[in-house]
């Protein structure tokens, strides 16, 4: 995909090509708006949290949480709490692997609400009272810290690592030029 840029500051508005432009970077990057890991797809919001390269997917880190907050409470002390939540379980998963009727575009799922930081009310007609509530809210809050941290930390680290190792630094990516309208 060729871009086409105007060189700032020229009265004549002279136009450059992406290859160009990285030759007046003085880098050998070009960069595009193809996804760095997998090198297949356009990397749109969608594409990063359903990435072939990612190491698990939504689905998987929502089962994750459930396990830990199930273990967490699987002592004599909380027995209350791991009821609710062996009850629970099941639910939540078909809740949130539902088709979003919050996220309009495209064939989302409920799971995908909290890559948003939306909180779907919808969870809580699942409960029956304050201790159910309680517990969802603490899945939802660990849901999403899980899927921060293995989805999205790990794409920024991977991309890093990558960037790195093609030598590119931020002054690559920041572009002394505008896009043609």
């Amino acid at each position: 995909m060729a871009f086409d840029f105007l060189q700032r500051g020229t009265g004549n508005n002279k136009r450059f090509t992406d290859v160009d432009d990285n030759a007046l970077r003085q880098c050998n990057h070009v960069i595009t708006d193809i996804c760095a890991r997998c090198e297949k797809e356009v990397e749109s919001w969608e594409h990063i949290w359903s990435c072939s390269e990612n190491s698990k997917s939504e689905y998987d880190v929502l089962i994750d949480t459930l396990i830990e907050i199930e273990n967490k409470y699987n002592t004599p002390e909380e027995e209350v709490n791991y009821k609710i939540i062996r009850t629970l379980a099941k639910e939540i998963v078909t809740f949130m692997m539902a088709p979003s009727t919050i996220l309009i575009l495209g064939n989302q799922k409920r799971s995908r609400e909290v890559t948003r930081e939306l909180f779907n009310d919808g969870l809580y007609k699942i409960c029956n009272d304050k201790s159910e509530r309680r517990i969802i809210e603490e899945v939802w809050g660990k849901f999403y810290l899980k899927v921060r941290q293995e989805i999205w930390l790990d794409r920024c680290n991977k991309i890093n690592e990558i960037e790195k190792s093609k030598s590119i630094t931020k002054l690559d990516k920041k572009r002394n030029v505008q896009f043609c309208r």
